[in-house]
């Protein structure tokens, strides 16, 4: 049965025009079964893990998970510790959504080396599952030397939170099916792009002899459910000029519409094999929220 997702507002001017305690609180009574948070490298973003660690203090019940977390921000040992935390404070409810990130422009400011970053990205992913599951890491690479440590608090789900990859080239998606729980197909991308990736991981999964039954396959949908009148459409435009620099991605990305053109397309997903829908609404977020809960995830 398809769990559904819904994004958590962090830009700064969402936050202004609501309370996020309340719009967390009405997205778990109204069932859904995700919270998600993303990283960006805008300004105005508030961070995704203090976030996170409120949606634990609010919730009890829906899962919180990150879509997606750049990893190659933070050290390992940071992002585990980081993470257990937060696994911890939500009783066990974090899913770990992981990636490399578009690009290395913003790695200076963060005293990282471009060079050689997938392996970074690699190896930092398997250290984290190290100090999450070993009681002492003994440990040293071209980035991190660590000589028999621990974390300070280790995850509740043993033997970790499920890590799920955000990835679109074959490599990223090899590596999501080798060492993943699942993939996140990213909102950015088109229908027809995403399909595309699909039909490239599914080989890839059979090719590490990962199942339906320990890979969950999720994607994030931007839509708003009602008529696409000139300011729903200008400022969904904004809203793609502002979180992706290109306001011209709103003709091919977002689905905008009727209900029933909401559930075509969720039923289309689910004939993919997508079993988790993040679904992300562009315009005044706590209103859609209950018009998808009401009329799409209920039907």
């Amino acid at each position: 049965m398809t769990e559904f997702g819904i994004a958590v507002p962090q830009d700064v001017g969402e936050l202004e025009s609501m309370t996020l305690r309340e719009y967390l609180e009405t997205a778990e009574s109204l069932g859904f079964d995700g919270l998600w948070v993303s990283e960006s490298s805008g300004v105005s973003a508030v961070d995704p893990l203090a976030t996170l660690s409120f949606a634990a203090a609010v919730t009890t019940r829906a899962r919180l998970g990150t879509a997606v977390l750049i990893t190659n921000r933070r050290t390992p040992m940071q992002l585990a510790g980081d993470l257990a935390s937060i696994d911890r404070l939500s009783a066990g409810r974090l899913i770990a959504g992981v990636g490399i990130g578009n690009g290395t422009a913003e790695y200076p400011s963060y005293g990282l080396d471009p060079a050689h970053r997938a392996a970074r990205f690699e190896d930092g992913i398997a250290l984290v599952k190290r100090l999450w599951t070993e009681d002492r890491v003994t440990f040293a690479n071209r980035w991190w030397t660590l000589d028999d440590v621990r974390v300070p608090v280790r995850p509740v789900r043993v033997p970790h939170p499920p890590i799920w990859f955000g990835a679109r080239a074959r490599p990223a998606l090899d590596r999501a099916a080798r060492l993943g729980n699942g993939w996140i197909g990213a909102g950015s991308a088109s229908p027809e792009s995403f399909e595309e990736s699909l039909h490239t991981l599914l080989p890839l999964l059979d090719a590490h002899g990962r199942t339906a039954d320990d890979f969950t396959i999720a994607k994030r949908v931007y839509l708003h459910v009602g008529d696409e009148t000139p300011d729903v459409a200008e400022r969904v435009r904004e809203f793609f000029g502002s979180h992706y620099g290109n306001a011209d991605l709103a003709a091919t990305i977002p689905v905008v519409g009727s209900a029933a053109r909401i559930g075509e397309h969720v039923e289309w997903l689910e004939s993919l094999g997508v079993t988790h829908i993040i679904v992300h609404p562009m315009v005044e977020p706590a209103e859609q929220m209950e018009r998808v809960a009401r009329d799409v995830v209920r039907n």
